[in-house]
């Protein structure tokens, strides 16, 4: 399997390696490059002249290379999207504005770029123990548009079930972000942490700086007070009942010094559910990771059932979102083999009705184990891009087969899940489409 020779640097000049960052050196780099290993783009690629760019795309065009960007005009029809599967397509000025705009609204520091993720555990590095939400794709794709001259506007929304506590699914959580930290016997509802008795705490420290800290949480009948410390100030009360029904809501303060921010809440009783934090700014880029969960299906994901579900959370706390990444379907095959297929394509096509004010990009994602139905998935996908007019990422063309991935060396100890040199490959990807948009996309 070939891949697009490309070094990954998400972190500034001097800053150490965070979280599923690991420092090489340069002889390692260079073999990978040999090898066809995909570490990303580098600061200077990102920085591009105007004339560097159009030469790109101009060779981009010519169509001449697998898995390069070919322009659409109006969109690419379904029959060509099959015929000739290109890593990304139909990307258009048209069903990007919101994109390209939000980014420029943050480069002027005028307002938000907010992306949402929604995607499975393949959206997670895994370290052999846990899955490190930090070092996955979209904090790296983060990570290089700040370190390229995008303003931050902070963490984004963190989920609080990336904390380390009890597992789900059967799998434990722990430690998913080593920026939360838990005490105490908590109550994990999948998307939400409880707690069972006063004196429990949840701590997010978060990595970055921001004059901006908020707390995400369920107001209920019945639900428990709890007080909110930041940094080594005077804790306040926040009363945790209004006698009615359940409200997602936020309990937010600004002005703060402009540092990173350690964030406590504290129960004074049984019942107080938080569901996440954010540390930041009020404009620039951000990624919300409240769609993200270990062993989620689009059709589990779609579901309006679930009050404390990811779907009902991404509605309610990144309503304004500018644009979502959505990387589903692997786990809906997993579980239902061919009979996964309809639904899933079903219930990503539902997805998008629920932000219809953002741009939607689908990705499909690498086939990282055998999965019934996966070619059948691949081509409804490339069916949906062309029918609902969206971008498309089409990773099975860049990772191939199973046996193709697993010999790239980007799956994990689990040889499941991919590693960070993966998920360094899959930002770069995103990186490229970014670019391949324009002049102005990335810096």
């Amino acid at each position: 399997m070939d891949f697009e020779p490309k070094v990954f640097k998400d972190l500034p000049p001097g800053t150490p390696p965070g979280p599923g960052d690991t420092a090489i050196t340069a002889a390692e780099l260079n073999d990978r490059i040999q090898a066809g290993i995909v570490e990303g783009i580098t600061t200077a690629e990102n920085a591009q002249t105007t004339a560097e760019q159009a030469m790109s795309m101009a060779t981009a065009a010519s169509g001449t290379a697998a898995g390069k960007y070919t322009k659409p005009a109006g969109g690419i029809p379904a029959s060509d999207l099959a015929a000739v599967p290109t890593v990304l397509s139909n990307f258009t000025v048209a069903n990007t504005a919101k994109l390209r705009g939000s980014l420029a609204k943050a480069i002027l520091g005028t307002g938000f770029s907010t992306h949402v993720v929604i995607g499975d555990s393949l959206s997670s590095a895994f370290d052999g123990a846990a899955f490190d939400f930090p070092g996955s794709w979209w904090r790296r794709v983060w990570r290089a548009l700040v370190t390229s001259g995008v303003p931050s506007a902070g963490t984004g929304r963190v989920a609080i079930t990336d904390a380390a506590a009890s597992g789900d699914y059967g799998h434990p959580i722990s430690p998913y972000d080593p920026r939360i930290s838990v005490s105490g016997a908590w109550d994990n509802y999948g998307f939400a942490l409880s707690s069972t008795a006063s004196g429990q705490s949840v701590t997010f420290t978060s990595e970055t700086s921001g004059t901006v800290v908020e707390v995400l949480w369920l107001m209920q009948a019945g639900g428990g007070d709890f007080t909110v410390t930041i940094d080594d100030e005077d804790p306040v009360t926040v009363t945790g009942s209004d006698g009615g029904t359940w409200e997602r809501t936020v309990y937010r303060v600004d002005g703060l010094d402009d540092t990173p921010h350690a964030v406590t809440v504290t129960t004074s009783a049984a019942n107080v559910i938080v569901l996440g934090f954010q540390v930041g700014y009020d404009a620039g880029l951000r990624f919300d990771n409240l769609g993200v969960k270990y062993g989620i299906s689009a059709l589990e994901w779609d579901t309006d059932a679930n009050d404390l579900g990811p779907g009902k959370l991404t509605q309610t706390y990144s309503s304004d979102a500018d644009v979502i990444w959505i990387a589903l379907g692997a786990n809906d095959l997993g579980y239902g083999g061919p009979t996964g297929v309809a639904d899933a394509l079903a219930a990503i096509e539902n997805i998008r009705g629920k932000f219809p004010d953002a741009d939607f990009i689908l990705i499909i994602e690498p086939e990282n184990v055998d999965l019934a139905g996966y070619g059948v998935f691949v081509t409804g996908m490339r069916a949906l891009s062309a029918s609902l007019d969206v971008p498309l990422i089409d990773l099975s063309v860049r990772y191939g087969t199973t046996a193709d991935i697993a010999a790239a060396g980007i799956l994990g100890p689990d040889a499941t899940h991919l590693n960070a040199v993966g998920q360094s490959d899959w930002a770069s990807v995103v990186l490229d489409a970014l670019r391949a948009i324009g002049p102005n996309a990335v810096s």
